[in-house]
């Protein structure tokens, strides 16, 4: 991929709340990343997973590069959102392009009947 994902920016919290473990903080920001990346839904998904807080990334509309970001709950530091954010899309790259390479390798060959009864001979 030529063009680089990254954060365009992250505001500070316009509003602060606290429950019993703590405080709670919402983050918004801009995503850069080019035109044709559909990895929006994979990056919510991942973020979501790996952490309490819920990340929602906006479509890319007129052409720009620019996303919108949300990040809800978030126990931690804006430079702590930040860098979790910009980790996990190295991660997600890293996991895509190692399937793209996976797909481009070739065909995969059926198993033959013995393969399957586990008698191969390598």
């Amino acid at each position: 991929m030529d063009e680089q994902i990254g954060i365009d920016s992250i505001q500070p919290p316009r509003l602060r709340r606290s429950d019993e473990d703590g405080d709670l903080a919402d983050y918004q920001g801009y995503l850069h990343a080019p035109r044709t990346w559909e990895h929006e839904r994979d990056l919510e998904k991942l973020w979501n997973r790996k952490h309490s807080s819920r990340l929602g990334v906006g479509l890319c509309v007129a052409g720009s590069p620019r996303r919108h970001f949300i990040i809800t709950n978030v126990r931690h530091s804006i430079e702590w959102a930040r860098a979790e954010l910009e980790a996990l899309i190295v991660e997600l790259e890293q996991t895509t392009d190692a399937v793209a390479g996976a797909a481009t390798v070739g065909p995969i060959e059926p198993a033959t009947d013995d393969q399957v009864a586990g008698n191969t001979t390598t």
